[in-house]
């Protein structure tokens, strides 16, 4: 990444120095940092070595972590929601009136300055603006002094965004890239038995399908069936299962719908939020009931948001609610993560819709 290659030696120290790093440290990181040569080999042929006199060396352990402490105090002014992921930064704000657009402009204006001080330039060409919102004024912005393209998908930590929220290029890129890498599989292999079928399935085919399914959950039946049509064109390629109907080989095969398994996974992760695992100012917040004598079930029952839409009663924080607050109270106070989903995979052992999609 250029961003690693750009991080100017003698201020990436004096930033160190300034969080208390020094003495033989700092001089350790100094010689560290200090005589790398670089020489590139093409076709054989390799160039003469020249000095490298910045950045910070890529696939070293401590490189990463030079990297975020240089640009750590790049959201101390800022007045929008701000977030970094090494050297990918995203700032967004709810604008409602002219001042919101303000505040949001003068943020990217601080943004371009820190990248003027401190050397490590933004590439406004390869930033977009996305407005999301059906009230969205869809005002124009700056950064660096040029005016910043409209986008209307763009992908961001492998899942594509688009400014409806509908995910559908993120559906379709996924199962495309499921069957692909399935079709791989199935000519690398002249003959797969049942547990093999699963070995390869569940390490190979379905992370394709399940990364991240809790933002892009699919909003339409018509999407739920596309994404099941792969597990469930594959399973009919198995030796003996061919006459055998979706659930009868999936029983065989003990292999959940993925339907099931999204709404496993949407349970994993409401109860990660709950015991504040992730930074709950990164999460969607939950309107959990007060707790009373009258209240039957676990003490963590959570309200349903109201929404006039459709796409608004399938956001995770609407769609959530049946299933969690029909869980019993000991898998709600697992102390672990592990021990939730082990206490979660038992409840639903005998749970008929584990293996059949209709239900």
């Amino acid at each position: 990444m250029k961003a690693f290659d750009q991080v100017p030696k003698h201020r990436l120290l004096a930033k160190l120095s300034s969080y208390g790093i020094r003495n033989n440290l700092l001089s350790w990181i100094d010689s560290f940092l200090t005589n790398r040569t670089l020489s590139v080999l093409v076709n054989g042929s390799k160039s003469n070595e020249g000095m490298v006199t910045s950045g910070v060396p890529q696939g070293s352990v401590l490189g990463p972590l030079l990297f975020v402490v240089y640009i750590n105090d790049m959201p101390n002014e800022i007045k929008s929601m701000l977030y970094m992921f090494a050297d990918d930064t995203k700032i967004y704000r709810e604008i409602i009136d002219d001042e919101d657009n303000t505040f949001l402009q003068s943020d990217l204006d601080k943004l371009s300055q820190w990248s003027s001080d401190w050397m490590l330039n933004f590439h406004p060409e390869k930033c977009t603006v996305m407005h999301l919102g059906r009230t969205n004024p869809q005002k124009t912005y700056f950064l660096n002094g040029v005016e910043l393209q409209n986008a209307t998908t763009e992908k961001d930590l492998g899942v594509i965004f688009d400014d409806k929220l509908k995910f559908d290029d993120h559906i379709q890129c996924k199962i495309s890239k499921a069957r692909q890498t399935w079709g791989l599989v199935r000519r690398s292999f002249t003959a797969i038995d049942t547990v093999t079928f699963s070995q390869l399935f569940k390490a190979l085919v379905r992370p394709h399908l399940e990364y991240a399914s809790s933002v892009w959950f699919p909003s339409s039946k018509g999407q739920s069936i596309d994404i099941e049509k792969v597990q469930r064109n594959a399973t009919k390629q198995v030796p003996g299962l061919q006459n055998l109907s979706y659930k009868e080989r999936l029983q065989h095969l003990k292999l959940p719908t993925l339907k099931h398994r999204r709404r496993r996974g949407d349970l994993i992760e409401t109860y990660k939020m709950m015991n504040e695992i992730y930074d709950h100012n990164a999460v969607p917040g939950f309107d959990i009931y007060p707790r009373s004598n009258a209240t039957r079930g676990h003490c963590l029952k959570i309200r349903r948001p109201l929404s006039k839409t459709n796409l608004g009663q399938n956001r995770f924080t609407s769609r959530i609610v049946s299933d969690w607050n029909s869980l019993p109270e000991d898998i709600i106070n697992s102390e672990t993560t592990n021990t939730f989903k082990n206490r979660l995979d038992e409840y639903f052992c005998n749970d008929p819709s584990v293996y059949d999609y209709d239900l």
